[in-house]
């Protein structure tokens, strides 16, 4: 699972907060470490894996911005650095004594390392330090990295957000293709479950049902024109329909919902094809 991790808006801005940051994100001795092993932090594109070489790398990027900004219209930003942690499912492996393994192997976090890095954030100087939870064997990545990319831009609006694409879901992306390639290496044995196979399991747990799903057991029949029809019947109201996406909005809900009509018929269509569950059966299943 992928987090951005909500630092204040001036905090981002310091890079006084930067440095305590990855010096903090690197101490064992911490209270909040506790029952936890911190891997040594290592930087990419600093001189040096010490605290204060991310903050001189930081510091050299955000002056590169200003510079390549001078003289151009628009506002201008402050942010100076992010921070973005991945954190795997506990670990199903254990030794001869029963002690829980880590989720990943060094290799496999590598790994994972290899293709964040080439990711919205690459080429941007950055702190990886890796947290391994003794009791559940889950590992966490945390990467402090400039706001300020090798192209003298900020790599968080840098065709992300507002209607472009989502930057959480292509971090998620990046690290699906890993683990895709970890769990073939393991042959089916221990499998790391991505974020997306980790909600769909735990929203057939709470037996609920996706908007496709709620289609197929509507027995829609695949036409855009009675789609309205259908989702009034299921509770929906229609807010907006156009040639590429639809927006809905359940009834005692103040949740708009956004699907992209392409996707959504894809995934009625696997829905349909396959068994249709409803809630009730979902609560009835024996545990695995």
């Amino acid at each position: 699972m992928i987090k951005l991790v909500r630092h204040s808006a001036w905090a981002r801005t310091q890079l006084g907060r930067l440095e305590q940051r990855a010096k903090y994100l690197g101490d064992q001795n911490h209270p909040n470490h506790l029952n936890k092993i911190v891997l040594p932090p290592r930087n990419v594109h600093c001189v040096g894996d010490s605290a204060l070489a991310i903050r001189v790398a930081a510091a050299v990027r955000f002056d590169g911005y200003l510079y390549h900004r001078a003289g151009k219209r628009g506002k201008r930003t402050r942010r100076k650095w992010e921070e973005i942690v991945y954190s795997t499912p506990p670990s199903t492996q254990e030794d001869e004594k029963g002690k829980m393994l880590p989720c990943l192997t060094q290799d496999e976090r590598d790994r994972v390392e290899s293709v964040l890095l080439k990711g919205p954030i690459q080429g941007c100087p950055a702190r990886l330090a890796w947290h391994i939870d003794q009791e559940s064997g889950r590992c966490d990545l945390h990467v402090l990295v400039s706001a300020i990319n090798d192209r003298a831009v900020v790599w968080l609006n840098d065709g992300f957000g507002k209607g472009q694409q989502n930057l959480k879901l292509e971090l998620e992306r990046l690290v699906e293709l890993a683990l895709e390639l970890i769990n073939l290496r393991r042959r089916g044995q221990h499998p790391i479950l991505t974020a997306r196979q980790a909600h769909d399991r735990n929203r057939r747990k709470a037996g609920k049902l996706t908007l496709a799903e709620k289609l197929a057991c509507q027995q829609w029949d695949g036409r855009i024109a009675s789609l309205p029809r259908v989702l009034i019947e299921l509770g929906y109201e229609l807010i907006k329909l156009t040639e590429k996406q639809i927006v809905i909005q359940a009834q005692n809900s103040a949740k708009i919902l956004r699907y992209g009509l392409k996707t959504l018929i894809e995934n009625w269509k696997r829905a349909k094809s396959g068994p249709q569950r409803r809630p009730e059966m979902e609560r009835d299943e024996p545990p695995r």
